[in-house]
């Protein structure tokens, strides 16, 4: 398990997440510390080793955010919980902001978490280079 994507996943997520915290959306908090909590896990087992087809590191990337989508898809046609809306158009119409916004979410939840593991590796570097010289 790599341990550096985890610890970077699980503090994103949590930045991401305390959003929700200030909102007080109490179950969409649940669910999205759970999603956190097993994606990150996902993830840093996913890419434990350095080499990986084209097919794995697709698979890799694509279920973490299928698994957001079955999170967000149901609340949008939901109306987050005030029943189905009516007809088809905008039920379609909300399957497709659920797939957008889980898609928005899981990008900037990743672009997150690499920040934090360049930014960590940088400082290690400099640090490194400074103490050799």
């Amino acid at each position: 398990m790599r341990r550096d994507i985890l610890v970077s996943n699980l503090i994103a997520g949590g930045l991401g997440l305390s959003v929700l915290l200030v909102t007080q959306e109490w179950p969409l908090l649940t669910i999205g510390v759970l999603y956190v909590i097993a994606m990150s896990v996902f993830l840093a087992r996913a890419y434990r080793r350095e080499s990986a087809t084209t097919r794995r590191e697709a698979l890799t990337w694509a279920t973490p955010w299928a698994v957001n989508a079955a999170i967000w898809v149901p609340l949008f046609v939901t109306d987050f919980g005030n029943g189905p809306g009516p007809g088809f158009g905008p039920n379609v119409l909300a399957v497709v902001y659920g797939l957008l916004i889980a898609g928005i979410l899981y990008v900037a939840w990743q672009a997150l978490a690499l920040f934090l593991r360049v930014t960590v590796r940088t400082g290690r570097s400099t640090t490194t280079d400074a103490d050799a010289a």
